[in-house]
């Protein structure tokens, strides 16, 4: 209705310019607009949005009080309640709210025999589930997500309890927790080990290639190297703040040793102030990884630690 309002309002006002460019009557535009304008202004009016304040997802605050009636008022609520009712929960006196996001939700749930801290959060795909239910104080799991309740070749992770009596229900093997742990990190330094051995090999063949470009023909070697930035890594080994060009600058100069088929290569480097803290991390010896500005092969401007 109010569309077909407006609509009219704007048939109207061309018509009242039709009459108004030929010097016709101007009335019955004037009234058509107007009858049409009232209607659009009552329409606009009258509109109910309750359907949409129905439909609108109710807010819930963090340290918002509950009562297990209220659960079923929001999205996650009823996986909530069935999640309870599995373990054996039977008496709430109290819930209360403690981490409160848009995609999870944790609330403090005070029963006859204790207190219960339960986590319920939402996939990709804004489907609810109860991750875990545990004793708010001993932190004892009472309840596991099936998804998230063993690690590995279905070790369970974790002792799973009785709320009702408090025994172990189900028993996790914690040697075989730890040892698979233990080889998945394990399995991780390996692979950080290759890749960063892979890195520092593909550096060093880019090292050499500029320095035997300059030792071969330093004027070609400027045209193509100088001047541009490259990643290098070596062994930390002095660092010098003093001197006239450093102070001068504000620049802290750090000898790199590169090592290539055992051959060590010295590297002078020169760090901006700004780079002072990071600097301090590094020992002599430690492994540092930079990128800077080629003067030549072995000096190096403008250096930022990586």
């Amino acid at each position: 209705m109010g569309i077909l309002s407006f609509l009219g309002f704007i048939i109207g006002f061309i018509w009242f310019l039709l009459r108004l460019f030929k010097k016709g009557k101007k009335k019955q535009p004037l009234i058509f607009m107007l009858i049409c304008f009232v209607t659009f202004i009552v329409s606009v009016s009258m509109y109910d949005d309750s359907s949409h304040v129905d439909n609108e997802e109710k807010q819930i605050e963090r340290g918002e009080i509950l009562n297990i009636s209220d659960l079923h008022n929001y999205e996650w609520g009823d996986v909530a309640v069935d999640a309870l009712n599995s373990i054996g929960v039977e008496e709430i006196e109290e819930i209360k709210t403690e981490v409160v996001k848009d995609s999870s939700v944790s609330f403090k749930i005070t029963t006859s025999k204790g207190r219960l801290w339960i986590w319920v959060e939402s996939n990709y795909s804004d489907i609810w589930s109860v991750k875990w239910i545990k004793d708010y104080d001993s932190h004892n799991y009472y309840y596991i997500n099936e998804e998230e309740k063993y690690v590995g070749d279905s070790l369970l992770k974790e002792d799973i309890y009785s709320f009702e009596t408090g025994e172990i229900k189900e028993k996790a093997d914690v040697n075989a927790v730890k040892a698979y742990y233990d080889n998945l990190e394990t399995e991780r330094e390996k692979e950080r080990a290759k890749r960063e051995k892979e890195e520092m090999e593909a550096i060093t063949t880019e090292f050499l290639e500029i320095y035997n470009a300059f030792k071969s023909n330093e004027l070609v070697a400027n045209d193509k190297y100088k001047g541009n930035r490259y990643t290098m890594i070596g062994r930390f080994e002095t660092v010098e703040e003093d001197g006239l060009f450093n102070t001068l600058f504000k620049e802290i100069g750090v000898t790199v040793i590169v090592k290539v088929n055992d051959k060590t290569y010295n590297l002078w480097c020169k760090f901006d102030e700004s780079e002072r803290e990071k600097l301090k991390k590094y020992s002599k010896g430690d492994i540092i990884k930079f990128t800077g500005e080629c003067i030549s092969w072995g000096s190096w401007t403008d250096c930022k630690v990586e």
